[in-house]
C-alpha cells in the first residue's frame, strides 16, 4: 500500500512540474513584444508605401521591461501639440525635433537599452499640425540594421533620412553601410502624407567608432 501511495505521489509531483512548465510557456508567449524593422525594406527603391492620408498616430509598443528613471529624467518634455499627441500615445520624447515650412519631424521611443539608447523608436512627421506618417514602416532599435540615424528637412514638400546598415559581421559600433531615403510630402483633401520615393545604399568608406551610438 505504501509503495502504491509513493508512486501516486511521485506521479502527482511530475504532473505538477509538467503543468507548471506548460503554463510558464503559455504566459511567456502571451507577453507583449515589440517588433522592429530589419532594414530589408531599404533594399527596394522605391519601397512599398506604408503611410496613408488621415492615419492615426500609432500607439507605442509596450516596453519589454522597466526603464531606468535616469533615462526618463533626461527626456524632452512636451513643447507642442504634436509632442502632446505622441506622449498621449505612449511615446517618450528622447531627442530634438526638426521643424520648418510648417513641417515637424518628432522622434519618439517606446523603450531604451541599458546604456540609454532608444529602442522601439520612430520619427513622426506632422504637416501643419496634422500627422502625415512615419519615416520607416516599423519601429527601430539602436545599433541594428535599418536604424535611423539622421533626418533632414529639405523644404515644404520633402525630407531625407539616413539609416544604418549592418552586415552580419559588423561590430555594433561600426555599420559598414548607410541607406539614404528621399521622401515627398503630398497634400490632398484627405490630408498630408509622407511617401518614400527613392532609396540608395552605399558602403561607408571607413567604419568609425561611435557611429551607431
Amino acid at each position: 500500500m505504501t509503495s502504491v501511495q509513493g508512486t501516486h505521489r511521485r506521479f502527482a509531483v511530475r504532473s505538477m512540474v509538467v503543468a507548471t512548465a506548460v503554463l510558464a510557456s503559455v504566459v511567456v508567449g502571451m507577453l507583449p513584444t515589440a517588433a522592429s524593422a530589419d532594414g530589408s525594406w531599404l533594399n527596394e527603391s522605391p519601397p512599398a508605401n506604408w503611410n496613408t492620408p488621415g492615419m492615426a498616430v500609432p500607439q507605442a509598443p509596450p516596453s519589454p521591461g522597466p526603464i531606468d528613471p535616469r533615462v526618463l529624467a533626461r527626456n524632452r518634455w512636451a513643447e507642442s501639440q504634436e509632442d502632446v499627441t505622441l506622449a498621449q500615445a505612449g511615446w517618450h520624447l528622447f531627442a530634438q525635433y526638426q521643424s520648418g515650412w510648417g513641417v515637424k519631424v518628432v522622434p519618439g521611443a517606446s523603450s531604451f537599452d541599458g546604456m540609454g539608447r532608444p529602442n522601439g523608436y520612430q520619427s513622426f512627421v506632422f504637416v501643419d499640425g496634422v500627422f502625415a506618417g512615419t519615416i520607416a514602416p516599423d519601429v527601430m532599435d539602436a545599433r541594428t540594421d535599418g536604424a535611423a540615424s539622421n533626418v533632414f528637412l529639405t523644404g515644404a514638400d520633402g525630407l531625407n533620412a539616413e539609416f544604418l546598415r549592418y552586415a552580419s559581421t559588423d561590430p555594433l559600433c561600426c555599420p559598414s553601410g548607410t541607406s539614404f531615403v528621399t521622401y515627398q510630402i503630398q497634400r490632398s483633401d484627405t490630408g498630408p502624407v509622407v511617401v518614400a520615393v527613392s532609396t540608395t545604399t552605399q558602403q561607408n568608406p571607413t567604419a568609425q567608432s561611435g557611429t551607431a551610438d
